[in-house]
């Protein structure tokens, strides 16, 4: 997909790579059991969950690092967030009503901020 707009956005894959342009989405789920989750922008979001039973997922969200709450969780992969590699959990808490939960156990979690 290159362009979304919806209130609730829900995916499910379960083979197979999950891979998007833009999503404009107040509450935004996907899941892929097999495969990469790859969305270059996601923007408005308040809740944002994602999980890569095996596979990596990358997410661009819209703002600031400290605008979310997040957390970001691998087993057998490394969690990078903004071009720094965490340890494989990695939780920040934040004022703002904005969390981001991504969860790869067999992958690579990657997200970035826009600012």
């Amino acid at each position: 997909c290159s362009t979304v707009e919806a209130e609730n956005f829900n995916a499910t894959v379960s083979m197979g790579n999950f891979t998007g342009g833009l999503v404009q989405s107040s509450s935004f789920t996907a899941e892929v059991a097999i495969g990469n989750f790859d969305l270059g922008r996601l923007e408005s979001s308040k809740i944002c969950t994602v999980k890569a039973g095996m596979g990596n997922i990358g997410l661009t969200v819209d703002g600031r690092p400290d605008d979310y709450a997040l957390d970001l969780q691998t087993s057998m992969g490394n969690v990078v967030f903004n071009g720094r590699t965490m340890s494989s959990i990695y939780t920040q808490t934040a004022a703002a009503p904005r969390s981001v939960t991504l969860t790869a156990p067999m992958g690579d979690v990657v997200l970035t901020t826009t600012q």
